[in-house]
């Protein structure tokens, strides 16, 4: 229990050593409700015909103490621990995740990692950061590669090459390996070595990106010849 009710005897004056219990009319309680737990001694004083009589009740309560809870990468709960306050939480090992590396259990918010050496006064959220593995981004047309550029698994890459001219072609656009997925700016990496092949198409045509935009953040592009429609997208 948190607090304890003291029996009614007339003259008795309770009280206790306990910094952390307060006694207000006739219930002994903690200053503050958390889960561990403390064994206190409440001290009865009262003087009869000049003779001081004491007796004392043992009791339990709960001590101060703070909740600190882990999360990983998805924000789902991961682990926790109960720390006395003002005193220091263990880091424990964050769960391993593919392509990316762990760089530090984070407050929600905070742009630098938890200091383990810092004392906890509270209830405290973590969760796990990471960062993607160093990929290579392959940047090929007709077999031969146009560039090598590396990149933060999950991340974009920057400095996209232009696709070479092909006499008598027209350059289509950059795509994800051998599939219809165009590679852009917003497109991010997903292998260790991810391919990017150039499309051309037989010709001289004008080539125009359709961009679509969901709340102002893009969904999807299309690389459109001039003269054709616009080819449909997923919703």
């Amino acid at each position: 229990e948190r607090s304890i009710v003291l029996p009614e005897v007339d003259g008795v004056v309770w009280s206790t050593t306990s910094e952390n219990v307060t006694i207000t009319d006739g219930v002994a309680s903690l200053k503050r409700e958390k889960d561990k737990t403390v064994e206190v001694t409440i001290k009865g004083t009262f003087i009869s015909d000049g003779i001081k009589y004491s007796k004392e009740y043992a009791m339990t309560l709960a001590e101060d103490a703070c909740t600190v809870n882990f999360y990983d990468i998805d924000g789902e709960y991961f682990d926790s621990e109960e720390v006395k306050e003002g005193g220091k939480v263990t880091s424990i090992s964050a769960p391993a995740e593919e392509n990316y590396n762990f760089i530090g259990w984070f407050e929600e918010g905070a742009t630098s990692a938890f200091n383990f050496d810092s004392v906890v006064t509270g209830d405290i959220n973590l969760y796990a950061k990471y960062e993607g593995v160093e990929c290579n981004v392959v940047f090929m047309a007709d077999d031969s590669t146009v560039a090598t550029l590396k990149g933060k698994y999950g991340n974009v890459v920057e400095g996209i090459p232009a696709i070479p001219k092909k006499d008598g072609y027209t350059p289509f656009g950059w795509f994800v390996g051998d599939t219809d997925e165009i590679f852009d700016a917003d497109t991010t990496i997903n292998s260790n070595e991810m391919i990017v092949k150039a499309k051309y198409l037989e010709g001289i045509f004008n080539v125009y990106t359709v961009t679509f935009k969901v709340d102002g953040a893009n969904y999807a592009t299309k690389s459109v010849v001039e003269g054709y429609t616009i080819p449909k997208i997923p919703a």
